[in-house]
């Protein structure tokens, strides 16, 4: 049977949308890699949150606060990998940051009690605290949203590896130059 790169790569976009609604899918986790302050390369696991296939964008979000931030300005590096079917997904992308805008406000106003929680701390992400259990000031629901970051991620490029019998490897270009090929495993 021949290999079929369309459904490659389809199969690879379905994983991750299965990823952003099912939270015991491995695609529910990526990692991204950005270029943080001083220029040090940094990288860090956020929930996936969307995905859409036509517009080729993934999303998630963060405290506005938080060093992940640093290096948003530039292109990002995503990835994920299921143990279960043995198939990785690299992906690079240009981030769009909504913070205090209409859809940020709409998405943050969407969230359950849990998720609206992460960003009602009055201290910052990553700040040196006393203990884990230390007295923190928590902000009111409605003052959450200023701490509030939805990204949107244009993915530019995507590379998907699946092992198996015969390894498949497979390079996707998107935007202008779109471009699809087999690159070896």
């Amino acid at each position: 049977m021949p290999f079929n790169l369309e459904a490659f790569e389809q199969n690879a976009w379905r994983m991750l949308v299965r990823g952003s609604v099912d939270k015991k899918h491995a695609f529910n986790l990526v990692q991204i890699g950005t270029i943080g302050a001083g220029g040090t390369p940094q990288i860090r696991t956020v929930v996936l949150r969307k995905v859409d296939i036509d517009s080729r964008t993934i999303a998630f979000h963060t405290d506005i606060r938080s060093q992940k931030i640093v290096g948003m300005d530039k292109p990002i590096a995503i990835h994920t990998y299921d143990t279960r079917h043995l198939l990785q997904v690299r992906m690079q992308g240009i981030p769009i940051l909504h913070h205090m805008d209409d859809k940020a406000t709409q998405l943050y106003n969407q969230l359950h009690d849990g998720a609206a929680e992460l960003y009602l701390s009055s201290v910052e992400p990553g700040k040196v605290i006393s203990a884990p259990d230390a007295p923190i000031g928590r902000l009111d629901r409605s003052e959450g949203l200023a701490n509030f970051c939805w990204i949107d991620v244009q993915i530019t490029d995507m590379e998907v590896l699946q092992l198996g019998e015969t390894h498949q490897r497979a390079h996707f270009t998107y935007g202008s130059g779109a471009s699809k090929t087999w690159i070896k495993a």
